[in-house]
């Protein structure tokens, strides 16, 4: 079986452009109009991004019925589920 990712307690390791996998920590799936997200924190300094930072990836299925995750370019989109996820945070810290 051939897969782009792979889970285990909490890491889930990704392919990027150059097939080098890239790990990150599991932070959250949620769901929003129907469709499943991703929340990915980066563990490797490989990933351009700054700490705490936090990776939002649709999840979809591919010809195999595999889940695969996929790149949001929607800034607006993003920027909602970004802000549902920080109500879902707050909410478990009161």
């Amino acid at each position: 079986m051939e897969d782009n990712s792979m889970e285990r307690e909490h890491i889930v390791e990704l392919l990027d452009e150059d097939d080098q996998i890239v790990r990150f920590e599991h932070i959250m799936t949620l769901e929003y109009e129907d469709e499943n997200y991703v929340l990915l924190a980066p563990l490797d300094d490989s990933v351009e991004a700054e700490e705490g930072d936090v990776i939002i990836m649709r999840i979809d299925k591919d010809d195999d019925d595999e889940d695969v995750y996929v790149g949001i370019e929607d800034e607006e989109l993003l920027e909602t589920i970004f802000q549902k996820y920080l109500e879902i945070v707050e909410d478990e810290d009161e």
